[in-house]
């Protein structure tokens, strides 16, 4: 099984940007993904991201570590155990973690959360067959794909290390990076959150 770890971090919005946000850079990694241009959550988007961030003040960063115990990291040995133990672990993990933070933004008014990587509301987005988002209340966009270096973000704010599995073993831990986004601050957001 595993255990979570989270970490927090405010940081006003005009540093986020400034420090570590590359969209020219970034699209180049979102258009090798299978993901580019057939979901809602992911590029080419329809409006302007900096118009999309201009009127947030400040974001809670989130960061949630996975850390898996030695049983596990043991058991789960092949590649396609790796594949089942990972899809089914963050996605279940992404779910907890986005119903959250939409829970925390309906309490802040003029908060907006961001998804903890590509946005897997729905089986087979509806993108695809060029039909508008069917869960606009729910469908958030997430850092990476607005060009925010999440590597850079998770070393440099948080304090750990991306890792990633190989095709015989998982990592000690695997992470989740996303954030909540404020015109206001909120005193107290630690406490806000139960993930």
């Amino acid at each position: 099984m595993y255990r979570t770890e989270v970490k927090l971090k405010k940081i006003p919005m005009d540093e986020l940007k400034k420090d570590y946000c590359d969209r020219e850079k970034f699209e180049k990694f979102c258009k090798e993904c299978r993901n580019y241009g057939t979901t809602w959550s992911c590029p080419p988007y329809s409006f302007a991201v900096e118009d999309y961030l201009k009127d947030y003040k400040d974001i809670y960063l989130i960061g949630v570590k996975i850390i898996f115990d030695e049983k596990t990291l043991e058991e789960i040995n092949t590649k396609e155990k790796i594949n089942d133990y990972t899809t089914e672990t963050l996605k279940y993990m992404k779910d907890k973690i986005m119903m959250e933070l939409l829970r925390v933004e309906k309490r802040y008014k003029g908060s907006k959360s961001l998804s903890a990587g590509g946005c897997k509301i729905c089986d087979d987005c509806s993108r695809k067959n060029n039909i508008q988002c069917q869960h606009p209340d729910m469908m958030r966009y997430s850092l990476e794909s607005m060009g925010f270096d999440v590597g850079g973000i998770s070393s440099r704010l948080l304090n750990y290390e991306l890792k990633w599995a190989t095709e015989t073993s998982l990592p000690e831990y695997f992470s989740l990076v996303t954030g909540l986004m404020t015109k206001t601050e909120i005193k107290g957001f630690e406490k806000e959150l139960n993930i």
